[in-house]
């Protein structure tokens, strides 16, 4: 079956994808990528300012930001030495909706990989409802491409929810097979927990764990060398292409806000999507489904040694490392979480890419994304709830840049009388 038209939809959005790379002589500049979009404030100012210098287009940006973990996308940019160092990234590369200006089939087009095709990362499911209407329900690949890992969830892991895709298998009059919404029941189910979703999908082959909005099926790990740095002010719900497709999966699990007139602005704690001449006003709770981010038109990432978080915790079990973060140009809080093991004899170790003091210190970075904490330490129950530990861990600006190669240290203990709390994956 052939790909629907989209009646009202806006196209030809520019995708602004670029490996920057830097010359600390410059004494100002921002890292910049041929595109339209100008908005995007400067993150290197004073002391060791960068300037970018060149950008890897082609196959060489499609092969990293594809790039399954760190060890390949390094590979692709040249290796630990390489002078490439920062990632511009713009929404329509990690949006899989080519009717909406979404470029990520062109990345899987642009690929040197001549295996790899856009089935491997998603597909689609028709409305029953309505022959126009259509859903690209994703897989763990996509969810694990280096553009998802850095757009949409900024590095920090990502636990899977009890979401499911449900879909069935109809054949056209040619006698082609392709999936269908459901006849008599939602497309996607929400379960209690996820021993419930996977039974539901063990039981049911057309369907599956996660796989819309940023709902991955399994869990996705932390990045270790990646940081985002900054943003442009504009947001992508200012593209009406975008908020339609985000209206068009919201819907498939009963998150379809409610209704104002166009040009005004939704009150608190819901998210303003213009559509032609309305106004959708998208609750908190169901925006966190879909974008887990705040998806601002253009973000940057910079590639960091990383700092050493060290220390000692209950022996042979799973902690997670959890730091609150703020994007001081949009003013958007998102946290970063890491898992690390705790070996037989209580001793683990993790890498993390963001700092949470030093930012003035005189160092060559000023970023624009700030920590409103120290990073916080927990054992994790299930994708849902964790039990908190006591101690906490500073990270400086100068051990993440690698001016200080010294390890922060760490001894976790159970406080007494803890249960578990929720988390929010």
């Amino acid at each position: 079956m052939g790909q629907p038209s989209m009646r009202g939809l806006l196209v030809g959005l520019a995708l602004l994808v670029a490996l920057a790379g830097c010359n600390t002589g410059s004494q100002s500049g921002t890292p910049t990528a041929d595109a339209t979009e100008t908005d995007q404030p400067s993150r290197a100012e004073g002391k060791g300012a960068l300037n970018a210098t060149e950008s890897l287009q082609g196959a060489t940006t499609a092969n990293f930001l594809l790039a399954p973990n760190e060890t390949q996308a390094n590979a692709v940019r040249g290796g630990d030495d390489a002078e490439s160092r920062y990632v511009v990234v713009n929404w329509t590369a990690a949006n899989t909706y080519a009717a909406a200006g979404g470029n990520y089939e062109t990345l899987v087009q642009s690929s040197s990989a001549s295996n790899r095709s856009a089935s491997d990362y998603y597909g689609t499911i028709y409305s029953r409802q309505n022959p126009d209407r259509y859903y690209n329900v994703r897989t763990q690949a996509y969810y694990e491409s280096m553009v998802v890992r850095l757009y949409q969830f900024h590095g920090s892991a990502k636990q899977p929810q009890p979401f499911v895709v449900d879909w069935t298998r109809e054949t056209d009059q040619s006698g082609q097979s392709f999936r269908a919404t459901p006849q008599r029941s939602p497309t996607v189910k929400r379960f209690r927990t996820m021993a419930a979703a996977r039974s539901y999908t063990q039981d049911d082959a057309t369907s599956q764990l996660g796989g819309f909005g940023a709902q991955p099926g399994a869990r996705v790990p932390a990045l270790e060398h990646y940081r985002y740095v900054n943003s442009s002010e504009r947001s992508a719900y200012t593209s009406e292409a975008y908020n339609q497709f985000q209206l068009f999966e919201a819907n498939l699990f009963g998150g379809l806000p409610a209704t104002r007139a166009a040009g005004t602005t939704c009150q608190a704690n819901a998210t303003t999507m213009p559509v032609g001449d309305t106004t959708y006003c998208m609750s908190d709770a169901a925006t966190n489904i879909m974008t887990h981010t705040h998806p601002a038109w253009t973000k940057t990432f910079e590639r960091v040694p990383g700092a050493t978080i060290e220390g000692t915790a209950l022996a042979n079990v799973t902690i997670e490392a959890t730091v609150r973060m703020r994007n001081e140009v949009t003013g958007e809080p998102f946290t970063y979480t890491q898992q690390a093991e705790v070996g037989a004899d209580g001793q683990f170790t993790m890498t993390v890419p963001y700092s949470t003091t030093g930012y003035d210190s005189g160092g060559e970075s000023n970023v624009s994304v700030r920590a409103d904490g120290p990073y916080e330490f927990s054992v994790p129950v299930d994708s849902q709830a964790a039990i908190p530990l006591d101690g906490t861990a500073q990270v400086t600006e100068g051990q993440v840049v690698g001016e200080n190669q010294t390890a922060t240290s760490v001894d976790l203990t159970v406080p007494q009388n803890s249960t578990a709390t929720d988390t929010d994956g």
